[in-house]
């Protein structure tokens, strides 16, 4: 449930969904990598990539979620789907966060 496994040259890691995130950064540490994830080893992986993913290394990488490459889902149904930008794209924009947003932004100006 916790394996990770890193591949050097492509520099991604396939990771099983009770990763946390301890276990993934000392398996890229173990070929000189590092992966954009939280500050607190003891988290899952799969939670706080879904969740966004802010840590330490977001304003180099991007959050968890951006640096997502594909996932392996179960469906409602039962049905297990592999999803990517590539296959089932909305599926995979979805669990990401969709990553669209409106937002009001405020006119600049002193802080009171």
């Amino acid at each position: 449930m916790r394996q990770v496994i890193v591949d050097p040259h492509s520099r991604v890691a396939t990771v099983a969904g009770g990763a946390k995130v301890k276990d993934v950064a000392a398996a890229a540490d173990a070929h000189g990598l590092v992966a954009a994830l939280g500050n607190c080893g003891e988290v899952g992986v799969a939670g706080l990539t879904l969740g966004g993913g802010y840590g330490p290394l977001n304003g180099q990488y991007g959050l968890a979620a951006d640096n997502l490459l594909g996932a392996e889902v179960v469906l409602a149904d039962g049905q297990r789907v592999t999803t990517g930008p590539q296959q089932e794209p909305e599926l995979f924009w979805a669990i990401r966060g969709g990553r669209q947003l409106r937002r009001r932004h405020l006119p600049a100006g002193p802080v009171a």
